[in-house]
């Protein structure tokens, strides 16, 4: 009764401990994986470090979501690299592996990765069913979040399809979903049905949409997303007519586009400015800004093929050191291999070796034992012949004596019967 007692209370002290520390690691690992922290400060060379971490930790306690979101953020680190075949390798294989663990949530999200890759690459049609087989996931599972992220991400797809009322239509969706949860993420529906709008001359739609996701952005201090929410505010305000807060609005973005180094949302204000200018008919200033955007769009091209000039030189020296590995790799795989070839070899000339020895002493020991019987033998042999002689031998003397014997008895019965004549003769004579 002690004993089961003492294991009772082992078993209810310990077992709170082992899922503390298996919880822990599975909050550490889904640390390490959480995508907020590739927006972070982070250098890709670290978050690579980071994920493989989290892949490794989650093969070793066995955790498989973790193994499959793992397995996705190096899929988008190899698509932020510009791998993009590799990267769609990697998403389908976490869409196998969480289709075969049953893990419904982040086979939603492999096929939300998949879809975003494909659109990446300008394949709508293979995007839109990507993201619809993802859609469906996330309705089974109730998960509002990823679902308005995919209503999100249809919208873009139904623009590039030529579907601008069905792109709306989602975009819509999506914002009411994460207003309901009254989630940050937000600003993305928001700004890109102000967006919309503004693009089709409907200022007055779009003039609640962006005030609302400047709000928002303000609120978050999303620094881009207010420069941005300026500008189009700007935009929307030259459409109404409204000089003042259109040139307000675009002083915003500027001030704040400058401050934080944002040489894109410079360029297309300029651009904005330039047709407001000219709406207002003040042909000066449209010029100018013209100009002033010209001259930006020139100089950010001229820096954004320097810098892809220096990615292509990075990524030709990571993949000509690459190649350098792969060929060290193969030369000590090959080295390795001949190492256990010449191994096997003097293995087999041990063995082979030994094995002669052993059947030359076998042979060498199957001789001596055969000499040595046929000796025995031989010697067996000489003795039964000797004994047979000798027993000849005796009966030979046998029958020697047997026949003197009887010889004698011969000779003394003739000299009897001869004595009785002789008697019986002088008998008669007398």
């Amino acid at each position: 009764m002690l004993r089961w007692c003492i294991y009772l209370t082992i078993l209810l002290t310990a077992t709170p401990f082992g899922l503390f520390s298996q919880n822990t690691i599975q909050e550490k690992i889904d640390n390490l994986i959480n995508p907020e922290r590739s927006k972070n400060s982070i250098s890709p060379e670290q978050r690579q470090i980071e994920v493989d971490s989290a892949l490794a930790l989650s093969r070793k306690y066995g955790y498989a979501a973790g193994e499959v979101n793992a397995m996705r953020e190096i899929g988008k680190l190899l698509r932020l690299k510009g791998k993009m075949e590799e990267a769609t390798s990697v998403f389908y294989a976490c869409i196998k592996m969480a289709d075969s663990l049953d893990l419904p949530l982040e086979l939603g999200k492999s096929y939300f990765s998949l879809g975003d890759t494909f659109f990446k690459t300008n394949q709508f049609e293979e995007a839109y069913e990507a993201i619809i087989t993802a859609l469906k996931l996330f309705e089974k599972e109730n998960n509002f979040h990823w679902k308005a992220g995919a209503y999100n991400s249809l919208g873009y797809i139904y623009i590039n399809l030529g579907q601008p009322e069905q792109s709306l239509n989602h975009f819509k969706k999506a914002y009411h979903i994460l207003d309901s949860l009254d989630s940050p993420e937000k600003r993305s529906p928001l700004f890109n049905i102000g967006y919309h709008y503004l693009m089709r001359g409907n200022a007055e739609a779009a003039i609640p949409y962006v005030e609302e996701g400047l709000e928002d952005c303000l609120e978050q201090r999303d620094i881009h997303c207010i420069a941005t929410s300026y500008g189009n505010l700007g935009y929307a305000y030259g459409l109404l007519g409204n000089y003042d807060k259109s040139i307000a609005s675009y002083q915003h973005c500027i001030d704040t586009a400058q401050k934080y180094n944002y040489p894109h949302v410079l360029a297309i204000t300029y651009k904005d400015m330039s047709e407001t200018y000219e709406k207002f008919q003040m042909s000066t200033l449209a010029l100018k800004y013209y100009k002033a955007h010209n001259e930006l769009q020139d100089s950010i091209i001229g820096a954004e093929t320097k810098a892809r000039i220096a990615e292509l030189n990075i990524q030709f020296e990571a993949e000509k050191k690459d190649r350098e590995l792969s060929m060290q790799k193969i030369e000590i795989e090959n080295l390795q291999h001949h190492a256990r070839y010449d191994r096997l070899q003097k293995m087999i000339l041990i063995v082979g070796g030994l094995l002669l020895v052993i059947i030359t002493w076998l042979i060498y020991s199957k001789m001596s034992a055969d000499i040595k019987r046929r000796r025995e033998i031989h010697k067996l042999e000489k003795e039964l012949i000797a004994e047979k002689l000798k027993e000849e031998t005796l009966a030979k003397e046998n029958i020697q004596q047997e026949l003197d014997y009887k010889s004698k008895h011969l000779t003394d019965y003739a000299m009897e019967i001869v004595q009785k004549n002789q008697f019986l003769e002088n008998l008669v004579e007398g």
